[in-house]
């Protein structure tokens, strides 16, 4: 059995003791998975569960039609084992129309169960690693073609001793014409003798350094340090060499300028080279410049890079570059001024000139198709922009403008353009903000709420099913829209009441469903600060509870810890008030600021949810654990339950 990562195998309808049984047998072969066990109605209401590696399906439940539940289940597309009550199962049936069924098993056969898990499981570890090693040399060609195109050093590509391919520092380098293809033309024997490497391919052996004398295409010869060494692309074992000249090494005073201005990977000016460029074009006379200043940030680049690796991000970044180049006069100032921010410095626009100009680039970037690998890759940007105006009194106020606008724009889901200027942010801030709650009004009267629910997992043998509430917002063309979006807004314009309103009433359904199939289920809701001022609130939450003939005892309402210090009386009346039918209240986002354990004696509290920012990096900071042994302390002899928020490793679960 390989042994990688864990295999989460989802239980549908399996009975605590096979689970057991199914993970001592699994364990017995070094089988890494550990079982999640939910119900099919759970799993067909689409109630929250971890993203499985393989599901296992017991058909034996007369509440579940099997040919349905199949379908139902077969559309999550991970591969399926299905228990079936009888010991003869036909498999015919079904192989053909649903291909991620794996296997149909006696119910009864543990045995052979387990080992069908087992199978699949390693099934799933040799399709990972064959996935990685795929993206790892994937990523490689990428990275070596991005030098060989890209890099300031002289690098080329040679196969059976003649080029494929050579960057435009080798072509200058060797006095190849700019517009003459180089493919397949025979390279100088002293660069053929390199191709032949002693060692096995790929150990870091291989690589070669020489001091030789090369020719360039006029028969001048030059004193050269060559580095080569083999790789494979496109199932070619070819030759990647770079050459470096002496005379443009760092001893040169024009090579040394070139490494201080440049950003290496793009080739554009660098974000320190940049805002001395824009000193000097504004040190004069700041209130008579006439100039225009832009941001422009990659969407989400940080998933990006985490998903499609480094190697790949960079090259991204080349490619928006030479976009936005292409877009820009010669006199702009261009740079890379952050990880994944661009600028553009443009004198003497007019203000609908410069929109016009910076909303071609957003365009370009967002339909252009960048290549990966065997699919592509569609990005966008959000651009903030500032103009010089008579409030201006340096370019420092300049940036910050272009900044904030930058910022804005991507918090406000990105792909769009934030222009600031004095009148514009007030007035455009205004049409947004009312547009936002326009939509959040629609969306409450066309009922476009929909609740998802997150297991929330007990460390301390508590039988009942634990769940965050969590609330999207659908827009008009189906999709989800998540709460730090609209939230701000519906709180500004008191729409948060209504919409708390909807998730409490919706809970209360939810609950009573939950309760007739006899399941003992507990939902966190969290509630707004601006919803606890509503004195209408607390009758209304009776209500829901009276029309679900429900008791209130399967209820966390939970609150920022913050709340407390800006709300302490209204607060207190409102944990009381929901104390009186049964429900529970929780502290969220604790550890925030310091705490008193008085406020915590002081009130009813049954739960405190440590802020996942204290949890990230609970083994890295001493600061932060101190912070929640702190919090456990405290709430420990007052019989507070406490929850950790973010947890992702088993290391962070043991501290």
């Amino acid at each position: 059995m390989i042994a990688t990562k864990k295999q989460l195998i989802l239980a549908i309808d399996i009975k605590q003791e096979q689970i057991e049984n199914l993970t001592t047998l699994c364990t017995e072969n070094s089988a890494n998975v550990i079982f999640h066990a939910i119900s099919a109605i759970d799993y067909l209401n689409k109630i929250e569960h971890p993203e499985p590696s393989l599901i296992l399906l017991n058909l034996s439940q007369d509440c579940l039609d099997s040919s349905g539940a199949i379908e139902a289940i077969s559309e999550s597309l991970h591969p399926i084992i299905i228990i079936h009550p009888t010991d003869s199962c036909c498999t015919t049936w079904w192989m053909p129309t649903y291909p991620q069924l794996r296997d149909c098993l006696p119910g009864k056969d543990d045995e052979r169960i387990s080992t069908a898990i087992l199978r699949e499981v390693e099934t799933l570890e040799l399709t990972h690693r064959l996935k990685e090693n795929q993206f790892w040399l994937n990523n490689i060609s990428q990275g070596l073609n991005s030098i060989v195109s890209q890099g300031r050093e002289a690098a080329a590509l040679i196969h059976n001793g003649r080029y494929l391919k050579a960057n435009k520092a080798y072509r200058k380098l060797f006095a190849f014409n700019e517009a003459q293809n180089i493919q397949h033309i025979v390279v100088p024997d002293l660069l053929i003798d390199l191709e032949n490497p002693q060692s096995p391919s790929g150990s870091a052996s291989n690589q070669q350094r020489k001091n030789c004398s090369l020719s360039r295409q006029t028969g001048e010869q030059f004193q050269a340090e060559t580095l080569s060494f083999p790789l494979f692309i496109k199932n070619r074992q070819c030759l990647q060499v770079i050459v470096r000249n002496p005379s443009l090494s760092e001893s040169n005073p024009e090579f040394a300028q070139h490494l201080i201005h440049k950003d290496e990977l793009t080739g554009l000016i660098n974000r320190q080279h940049f805002l001395q460029q824009l000193e000097k074009r504004t040190e004069k006379n700041p209130r008579k410049t006439n100039g225009a200043l832009a941001l422009i940030l990659i969407d989400r680049f940080k998933l990006i890079r985490e998903k499609r690796g480094i190697l790949y991000s960079d090259q991204l970044l080349a490619k928006v570059s030479r976009l936005i180049e292409g877009r820009c006069h010669p006199e702009n100032l261009i740079s890379r001024f952050n990880d994944a921010v661009f600028s553009i410095y443009t004198s003497h626009p007019d203000s609908e000139t410069f929109s016009s100009f910076i909303e071609q680039i957003q365009k370009n970037i967002a339909e252009t198709l960048f290549e990966s690998g065997e699919d592509y890759l569609q990005i966008t940007c959000s651009i903030g922009a500032s103009l010089w105006n008579d409030q201006l009194s340096d370019m420092q106020e300049l940036i910050t403008r272009a900044d904030q606008s930058c910022a804005k724009a991507a918090k406000n889901g990105g792909n769009q353009i934030q222009l600031y200027s004095s009148l514009s942010t007030t007035i455009g801030s205004a049409v947004h903000e009312q547009q936002q709650a326009a939509e959040i009004s629609a969306a409450l009267k066309e009922n476009r709420f929909r609740l998802i629910y997150q297991p929330i997992v007990h460390l301390n043998g508590e039988t009942a099913e634990s769940y965050a509430v969590l609330l999207r917002m659908i827009d008009k063309e189906g999709k989800h829209i998540s709460p730090d979006q609209f939230i701000h807004i519906a709180e500004k314009t008191g729409m948060i009441y209504n919409i708390d309103r909807w998730v409490i009433q919706q809970t209360c359904l939810l609950i009573k469903r939950a309760q007739i199939r006899k399941s003992n289920r507990l939902f966190f809701i969290k509630l707004s600060g601006e919803s606890l001022d509503n004195k209408n609130l607390l009758p209304y939450l009776y209500s829901c509870l009276q029309e679900a003939g429900i008791d209130g005892k399967s209820l966390v309402f939970q609150i920022d810890y913050a709340e407390f210090r800006t709300r302490p009386t209204i607060l207190k009346n409102f944990i009381s008030g929901i104390k009186k039918v049964h429900c529970q209240f929780a502290f969220d986002h604790f550890g925030f600021g310091k705490f008193r354990s008085i406020d915590l004696q002081s009130l009813p509290i049954d739960y405190l949810k440590i802020d996942g920012a204290f949890v990230r990096d609970l083994l890295s900071n001493p600061e932060h654990r101190a912070t929640i042994k702190r919090a456990i302390s405290a709430s420990r002899p007052l019989n507070i339950k406490t929850i950790a928020k973010s947890v992702e490793d088993a290391n962070t679960l043991a501290s």
